[in-house]
């Protein structure tokens, strides 16, 4: 299966306001790290990113200033000082909000493609013959950009041969994408989240209801693989751990994490709860105790019926269970 390649346009990162950890941006680096999904920009996305950053930076130092003017009768030691040292100036907020930017896009693995490939004279006769994303009745200053960005995924598509998620809320590339196969405009993050689950078979609804319909199967072998691959410690040195035997796992998250069909692997965090015997200085002792747990492992169901396991299972901190016995 060839890796679904992503591209944003400036207007996603503007409509998410630069939170690199809301639901849409945050997801799609999940499935940039985990399902191999690529991550795509242009060099002239990334270059009006920063210039919105940088205006977005102003406007954030302007905020500061003018909430640090209301705090300095009030508290003029606290917050109306701390708002006006540097660390609220443009540059430095700036410098933050880059940094983000940048290690999102590090994250995310993303690859930016050159325009310097695209021929200007390609780009005059969109221009001039009115074809999108120029139009009749569209700022053609700003459709300039957006013509190279949409000419050089369409030489990056054909050289490779894949096929391209084009995401912008942006009319304007629409009527190229039509006119391209291997270009599919969306217009955010969520429709084409619905449509590209959709397209290799699966659905967020179905891993959902999958992971919570087999939960009892996963439970069994997640309790199974715990003498195996986890040992045990005290949360209290004067405790020594003589035995831990997980009786009962309750459900609490799961996380998709990869699709290779037909297995898909997940992070469950659940709550398990283990018997313990244990040595405390001239005695042996016995409890229960809860402890918050996360694994990451890959399964299928064949023949709609029975569940089968991709080994090998992983637990969260090499494995190592504390055991808060007080």
């Amino acid at each position: 299966m060839l890796r679904p390649r992503v591209f944003l346009d400036t207007e996603v990162f503007d409509s998410n306001q630069y939170n690199f950890n809301s639901r849409d941006l945050k997801q799609l680096k999940s499935l940039s790290e985990n399902l191999s999904i690529e991550l795509l920009l242009t060099d002239v996305v990334v270059d009006e990113v920063h210039r919105h950053l940088r205006r977005r930076a102003n406007e954030l130092a302007s905020d500061a200033h003018r909430l640090s003017k209301k705090f300095i009768n009030v508290d003029p030691e606290g917050a109306g000082t701390e708002l006006q040292t540097d660390r609220y100036s443009a540059d430095n907020v700036y410098k933050l909000l880059e940094r983000n930017f940048e290690g999102y896009l590090d994250a995310c693995n993303a690859e930016v493609i050159d325009v310097e490939s695209v021929s200007s004279r390609e780009v005059f006769s969109l221009y001039f013959n009115e074809q999108s994303p120029f139009s009749s009745t569209g700022k053609k200053k700003n459709e300039f950009p957006d013509a190279f960005t949409l000419l050089a995924l369409r030489n990056f598509s054909r050289e490779r041969n894949v096929e391209i998620s084009v995401i912008s809320n942006d009319g304007d590339p629409i009527g190229f994408c039509d006119q391209e196969e291997n270009l599919t405009h969306f217009s955010n993050l969520k429709e084409f989240y619905e449509k590209s689950l959709e397209s290799i078979g699966f659905t967020m609804e179905y891993y959902n209801e999958l992971v919570l319909k087999r939960w009892d199967d996963l439970e069994s072998y997640i309790i199974d693989n715990i003498p195996n691959h986890c040992s045990f410690q005290a949360s209290h040195s004067s405790f020594g751990i003589l035995q831990a035997e997980c009786i009962e796992l309750n459900y609490y998250n799961h996380t998709l994490l990869e699709i290779d069909e037909p297995y898909i692997a997940v992070s469950l965090d659940v709550i398990a709860k283990f018997s313990v015997e244990y040595s405390d200085i001239d005695h042996i002792s016995e409890a229960e105790v809860s402890v918050d747990l996360n694994t990451s492992l890959a399964f299928c169901v064949k023949d709609n019926a029975c569940v089968h396991f991709l080994d090998p299972i992983e637990f969260g901190n090499l494995g190592i269970i504390t055991l808060d016995i007080r």
